[in-house]
C-alpha cells in the first residue's frame, strides 16, 4: 500500500518520434517513462475489497505564457482550436467522471471482480493560489526534493482550498487508508518529450506524479485533512496528455492524441503497491505492453485500452493462486485465459527462488471481435472493431468514433495481434515470464525491480528466443521488435 511506503513516481520522458509524409504526420510513439522512488516497495496493504477514490478538479490562476498548455483554466482550449477524436471538450465534472468510471471497469474485469470502487468525483473546481508553472518542478533537479516540493504544494493547497469550498459528505464506513485520492488539474501532462519534435514547446507544464504519504510527510505537504480525513496519497493526473504541434511540410497544425486510462489505472496499482515494472533507470520498457506496468501498456492503443496486468502483478497482489509445478516434467496444463473470468497461472519452479510464471494470453476469447463502450458528451454508444481492423490497432486509431473510452469486453485487445500477411489471425498465446525472486526483492526498495536489463526481476521470456524488449533497433528503418510482437507469444505453428 504506497501510503505506507514512501513511494512517489514522475512521469518525465514520453519520446515521441515524428515522420513527416507529405500533408499528414504519421507518429510511431515510443515511450519512456521515469519514477522518483522514496522507500520500501511492497504490497503490505488490502488489495482486494471496495475502495474509494475521491477526485477534484483544480485550476490555475491564468496565464498568457507560451510555455504552458492552455491558460490553466478549464475553459481555456488547449488544442487551439483543433478538435481531438481523444478526449474531446468540454473537460468538466462529467467528462472526468467518465474517466473514473472507466477505472471503475478496468479494475473489476481485470482482477476478476475482486476490486471494485466507489468513485466520489467532488462536484466543485478549486483555483489554487499560484500560475501553473509555479508548481512545475524544472531543471536538470526536476526530481529532486527541492523540486518536488512544488507539486507537493499543489497538493496541500488544493485539497485545503476543498475542504473550506467543496460540500461533500463522506459516506458512512469509509476508510481512508482504502481511499485513493485524485487531482485532476487543468493542464496538459508533461510526459512527452518534447525536444526534437515539433509538438508545442510547453516545459512548464505540470508532470503526472503519484504521492504516497511519506513522500507527502518529506516534502513538507504532510498532514492534510479534507472532511475530517487523513489525505494519505494523491495522484495528480492532466485532464489529457494529447498535444498540438505543427508540420511543416503541409504548414498544417496536428494533434498527437493521448488519454489518461492507463495512466489513472497504473496510478491505483502504485497505490495497492505494485512497482514499476520498466527500466527506471532509463525510463525504457522491459516488459513490452504485456502488462500494464510499463509505458508501452499506459498508453497501449494511446491509452485508450490498457492491457491486463501480467501475471506477476496478478500473483503479487493476492488475485491469483498459481498452481504449483515442481520437478514433474512434462507437465499437461489447462489455463484459462486471463482476459475471461477465473484466470488461471501456472508457476513452475527451477529453485528455490526462481520460476517461470505462465499465463494463457487471448486477445478474443469469444472470438467476437473488440466492443467499446464509449462516452462522449453525456451519451454512451458502443462501438465494434474486427480484428485486423485498419483503422483500429496498435499503430493507429483513425477508426475510434471519440470521446472516453469507459468500458472494454476484452482489455487483452490491447496485446501485439491482427491478421498476418496471409490474414490469418494473430490471438496470442501461453506467455512466460522469468521471475528472480531475489531481483524483485533488492529491486522493491529502489522501485528498480527491472532497472537492470542483464538481470530484470520480472522478464517476458519471449518465443523466438531473443531478447527485444527494452532493446530498440539501431536503425530507423529497421523492425520494431522492441515494442513487442504477436511472436512472443508460444503457439502452434508459430514461425518465430
Amino acid at each position: 500500500m504506497l501510503s505506507c511506503l514512501g513511494q512517489r513516481r514522475l512521469l518525465c520522458g514520453l519520446f515521441l518520434f515524428l515522420v513527416l509524409t507529405g500533408q499528414a504526420v504519421a507518429q510511431e510513439i515510443v515511450p519512456r517513462l521515469s519514477r522518483v522512488q522514496a522507500s520500501t516497495q511492497s504490497a503490505v496493504g488490502p488489495t482486494t475489497g471496495w475502495f474509494t477514490v475521491i477526485g477534484l478538479q483544480v485550476e490555475f490562476q491564468p496565464d498568457t505564457t507560451q510555455y504552458t498548455s492552455g491558460d490553466g483554466t478549464f475553459l481555456s482550449d488547449p488544442y487551439g482550436g483543433l478538435v481531438p477524436k481523444v478526449d474531446p471538450l468540454p473537460h468538466d465534472t462529467s467528462f472526468f467522471g467518465a474517466h473514473l468510471t472507466a477505472l471503475h471497469n478496468y479494475l473489476d474485469s481485470v482482477s476478476d471482480q475482486q476490486v471494485k470502487i466507489a468513485p466520489y468525483l467532488l462536484p466543485d473546481i478549486v483555483r489554487v493560489k499560484g500560475r501553473m508553472e509555479e508548481y512545475s518542478p524544472i531543471g536538470l533537479d526536476a526530481g529532486s526534493d527541492d523540486q518536488l516540493s512544488k507539486l507537493a504544494l499543489l497538493v496541500s493547497e488544493a485539497w485545503t482550498l476543498a475542504d473550506q469550498q467543496v460540500d461533500f459528505i463522506v459516506p458512512v464506513g469509509l476508510d481512508p487508508e482504502r481511499t485513493l485520492f485524485v487531482l485532476f488539474h487543468a493542464g496538459i501532462g508533461r510526459d512527452i518529450e518534447l525536444v526534437g519534435t515539433t509538438l508545442d514547446k510547453t516545459p512548464l507544464d505540470i508532470p503526472s506524479i503519484y504521492f504516497d504519504g511519506a513522500s507527502l510527510d518529506r516534502l513538507g505537504a504532510g498532514d492534510i485533512l479534507f472532511k475530517g480525513m487523513s489525505v494519505s496519497n494523491t495522484a495528480v493526473i492532466p485532464r489529457s496528455e494529447t498535444r498540438r504541434g505543427y508540420d511543416f511540410l503541409s504548414d498544417q497544425s496536428f494533434l498527437v492524441e493521448l488519454t489518461t486510462n492507463g495512466l489513472l489505472a497504473a496510478s491505483f496499482f502504485n497505490f495497492l503497491g505494485v512497482p514499476d515494472l520498466f527500466n527506471t533507470a532509463t525510463g525504457e520498457s522491459a516488459i513490452g505492453p504485456f502488462g500494464l506496468m510499463d509505458p508501452l501498456g499506459i498508453f497501449a492503443y494511446n491509452g485508450l485500452i490498457p492491457p491486463e496486468p501480467g501475471a506477476w502483478t496478478k500473483v503479487f497482489l493476492g488475485w491469483v493462486k498459481p498452481q504449483e509445478v515442481r520437478n514433474t516434467f512434462p507437465v499437461d496444463l489447462t489455463l484459462r485465459a486471463a482476459s475471461g473470468m477465473n484466470s488461471d497461472i501456472a508457476r513452475v519452479w527451477i529453485s528455490d527462488s526462481e520460476y517461470f510464471l505462465v499465463e494463457n494470453r487471448n486477445r478474443d476469447v469469444n472470438g467476437d471481435g473488440l466492443t467499446l463502450r464509449v462516452w462522449n458528451d453525456g451519451v454512451v454508444t458502443d462501438q465494434y472493431f474486427e480484428n485486423g481492423d485498419a483503422d483500429f490497432n496498435s499503430s493507429t486509431i483513425e477508426g475510434f468514433s471519440g470521446g472516453v473510452v469507459i468500458g472494454v469486453d476484452e482489455y487483452d485487445w490491447a496485446l501485439p495481434g491482427g491478421l498476418d500477411e496471409n490474414d490469418n489471425a494473430l490471438l496470442g498465446g501461453a506467455l512466460i515470464w522469468h521471475i528472480d525472486e531475489q531481483q524483485v526483492k533488492s529491486g522493491l526498495a529502489s522501485n528498480s525491480v527491472n532497472a537492470d536489463p542483464s538481470r530484470r526481476g520480472v522478464d517476458v521470456e519471449e518465443a523466438d528466443s531473443g531478447q527485444d524488449l527494452g532493446y530498440p533497433s539501431q536503425s530507423l528503418f529497421g523492425p520494431a521488435l522492441d515494442l513487442g510482437t504477436p511472436f512472443d507469444f508460444f503457439y502452434l505453428d508459430n514461425p518465430a
